[in-house]
């Protein structure tokens, strides 16, 4: 193997693993971002409805990251 294949593979495989952490990490948080305490505060939502909506909003991300992975 000569070794600028060796260096396109390795290219590849850093290329092919931040994509791979984009799907995980960023992606899923960019589509569906966190609920602020500025947006539950003027949504006035207390409580069980408070958490639901944090809740529901880390399940769309947690949903996103399996469809994109």
């Amino acid at each position: 193997m000569g070794r600028h294949r060796v260096v396109g593979l390795i290219v590849l495989g850093l290329i092919a693993a931040t994509l791979l952490l984009g799907c995980v990490l960023l992606f899923p948080r960019w589509l569906y971002p966190s609920l602020s305490a500025a947006e539950l505060n003027s949504a006035k939502l207390v409580g069980m409805q408070r958490l639901d909506a944090v809740t529901d909003r880390l399940e769309l991300q947690n949903d996103a990251r399996t469809t994109l992975l």
